[in-house]
């Protein structure tokens, strides 16, 4: 949902979301462009288009690495922002895959924002260490000069898996010891809502954000493993 900020501003909302799917597994990507940047809605829709893309061509190659992995997402990225200029699209990008063999979740952080997992077996995992309060972590696609300034892991499937991802709208008002509690509300109000009714709940919650004086965008995404896997 866009920040009351851009609202009245007249900037066009800077986050982007998509979930994506097919006989190679299930994901989703969320990415916030970089609020200094003229063409940073463009960069983070152009990042969620990228992920999907780059998974489809790196799971071709079975000898393939995540270090690959990671350089093609660049590689695409930077073909579809090259008439804008890359450092004036810089965006995160936060992406959760599922593969459909089984095996093991890739979870991926470039930037800001939020990326949890959760299973019975495994426990609360992020991503990312809680460095308290707003951040400021500046890298991004088009700004980031190592892959060392990505977070990656692979993470066991579990039955029960939850992950989430936020942007840093909703991520810098969350308290570190609130975010299982919060991730965990979010499952279990949704999961039982149809696609309508939990587009519906989530557009009250980001309208309605608790905390006063609110304004940036506010992105999330939740993938559930159950009777079958879900994203919203």
């Amino acid at each position: 949902m866009i920040g009351p900020r851009h609202q009245r501003n007249g900037v066009p909302n800077q986050d982007a979301l998509i979930r994506f799917g097919g006989a190679y597994g299930d994901g989703m990507v969320v990415c916030d462009g970089m609020g200094s940047k003229p063409y940073a809605d463009f960069g983070a829709r152009s990042a969620c288009k990228t992920i999907p893309q780059a998974l489809q061509i790196w799971l071709n190659e079975p000898h393939a690495t995540d270090e690959q992995l990671l350089r093609l997402i660049h590689i695409v990225w930077n073909m579809k922002v090259q008439g804008k200029g890359a450092n004036d699209c810089a965006t995160t990008c936060l992406f959760a895959f599922a593969p459909a063999s089984g095996g093991e979740i890739l979870l991926a952080q470039l930037g800001d924002g939020l990326a949890v997992y959760h299973s019975a077996e495994h426990g609360l995992r992020r991503l990312t260490p809680d460095v308290g309060g707003i951040t400021n972590r500046t890298t991004a696609l088009g700004v980031a000069t190592s892959l060392e300034e990505w977070h990656f892991a692979r993470i066991p499937a579990a039955d029960d898996a939850t992950i989430l991802l936020a942007t840093d709208g909703v991520s810098n008002d969350l308290l570190q010891e609130t975010i299982g509690e919060f991730t965990f509300g979010l499952r279990d109000q949704l999961q039982n809502l149809t696609a309508q009714q939990r587009t519906a709940f989530l557009k009250n919650e980001l309208q309605n954000w608790p905390r006063p004086e609110h304004s940036d965008d506010k992105t999330i995404a939740l993938m559930w493993r159950g009777h079958s896997a879900q994203t919203h």
